[in-house]
Order: structure tokens, then C-alpha cells, then sequence
């Protein structure tokens, strides 16, 4: 099933990217777009009888920016103003990292020596480490500048602002599964957030934040009591999932 289910995502993807391509401003479509519609194998287990079904749900999946620019550059065609525009997001990578490490009081002289970055990468000038958000906010700039641009004035009328570095901020780091790490992005995990960031920028929406809500609360209380095991809370042993 897993098989069939990835060729089928793998289809789905290849006819979306032809679509767009045919466009007359595929980025920008792309963009809008943010997601592909594909499908997804989920176990179901029955709480009584435990016997194990599956069923095909759907699910939505974001574009990749360089996988479709690189589809696009099969067939010889430019969809960017900057071709280069990928290894800058890479190069972003380290210097944010940079920005991680300094701020966590940890060894930049060995991330230096031993973080990976590709050649090309590693010649791309966005300047120096981003210290402060409004020095991260121009590089940021820079990097959208490079996938899409529309003329206003000299200036891209798709500009990023402060909450755009925010969002990035809040959302590119995680906890490591060792106690006091942090892992640092990746560039496959910049792409993603730099799509999002291009898609509020361009279809001029705003960020929310998720939270527990009081209805919420209430529901999760209710499905705890259906489920305690002979009067005994499991979260007084901490096994309740973070």
C-alpha cells in the first residue's frame, strides 16, 4: 500500500508542477498555490474488537520551491530572478546557525570547521552573522528577492517585515532528544518556512498562534476520565505525551 500510495503523491505532484509551469507567472502560482492535494495510507485500530483496517485519507502537502524551480529548469526555463537562489537559502542556514550557537554560548570555532555547506553555498554573500532581526530581516530581503520580484518603484512591492523574521525564529528550532540540545535548521527545514513566509507576503495574510482553548481543555478532560485504568490517573507516572 505504501508503495502505491507515494507513486500516486509522485503523480499528483508532476501534473500540479505542469500546471503551474504553463502559467504565466509560475512562482507567483506556486506560491499562492502553498500545497498539492495527495493522499495518505492511516492505520485504524477498533478501541473494542482491536481489529486493524486502513483507509486512504487525503492530505495536503506544501510545494517544494526547488524541486519545482528545478523541473522548470528541465525544460531550459528561467522561473527565477536569481538561479541561484537555493544555495543562498543554504548559506542562510549556517549564518542563522551561527546566530544559535552564539546565543547558546557554544563552540562557533568548531561549527566552523565542521558544518557542512556546499561550495556554492559557502561563496554567496548575505553578509555577516545576523546578530541582531533587523540584520536577518535584510538577508531575508535578499533571499526573496531572488525567487520572486515585483517591480515597485526599484524595490520589491513583496517585502518582508519584522514578523516574518519572528515566525522563522519561533519556528526553526527544536529540542534535541538529548537533554540541553537544540537542533538547527536544515536547509530543507528553511525552504518550508521561507514558503510560508512567501505565501503570507504575497497573499497578504497574517500569522496566527495555536493554543489550548478552555473547549478544548474540557474535551481532553473528558476522553482522560473514559480512559483511567482502574481509578489511577497515567499522567501521575508521567507517561501522558508532551
Amino acid at each position: 500500500m505504501d508503495t502505491a500510495v507515494k507513486e500516486y503523491n509522485e503523480m499528483a505532484v508532476v501534473l500540479d508542477y505542469q500546471t503551474l509551469k504553463s502559467k504565466s507567472a509560475p512562482i507567483q502560482e506556486a506560491i499562492e498555490q502553498l500545497t498539492i492535494a495527495c493522499i495518505e495510507a492511516k492505520r485504524n485500530e477498533d478501541k473494542d474488537t482491536k481489529i486493524v483496517t486502513y483507509s486512504i485519507d487525503p492530505t495536503m502537502k506544501q510545494i517544494s520551491l526547488p524541486a519545482f524551480d528545478e523541473y522548470c529548469r528541465r525544460d531550459k526555463m528561467e522561473i527565477t530572478p536569481d538561479k541561484l537562489w537555493v544555495y543562498s537559502v543554504e548559506r542562510f542556514c549556517l549564518l542563522v546557525t551561527y546566530r544559535i550557537m552564539k546565543e547558546l554560548g557554544g563552540d562557533t570555532k568548531r561549527l566552523e570547521e565542521t558544518y557542512y555547506i556546499s561550495d556554492i553555498a559557502r561563496q554567496i554573500d548575505l553578509g555577516k552573522t545576523p546578530t541582531s532581526n533587523n540584520q536577518m530581516l535584510v538577508q531575508l530581503q535578499q533571499i526573496i528577492d531572488g525567487i520572486i520580484f515585483k517591480d515597485n518603484g526599484g524595490k520589491n512591492l513583496y517585502k518582508a517585515t519584522s514578523h516574518d523574521v519572528n515566525y522563522i525564529i519561533q519556528t526553526m528550532t527544536r529540542r534535541g532528544k538529548v537533554s540541553g540540545t537544540v537542533i538547527a535548521p536544515r536547509p530543507a527545514t528553511m525552504h518550508t518556512l521561507i514558503m510560508d513566509v512567501l505565501h503570507r507576503i504575497v497573499c497578504s495574510k497574517d500569522y496566527k498562534v495555536e493554543y489550548m482553548t478552555k473547549k478544548q481543555k474540557a474535551t481532553e478532560d473528558a476522553e482522560k476520565s473514559e480512559t483511567k485504568i482502574s481509578g489511577i490517573d497515567e499522567n501521575m507516572y508521567g507517561l501522558e505525551e508532551k
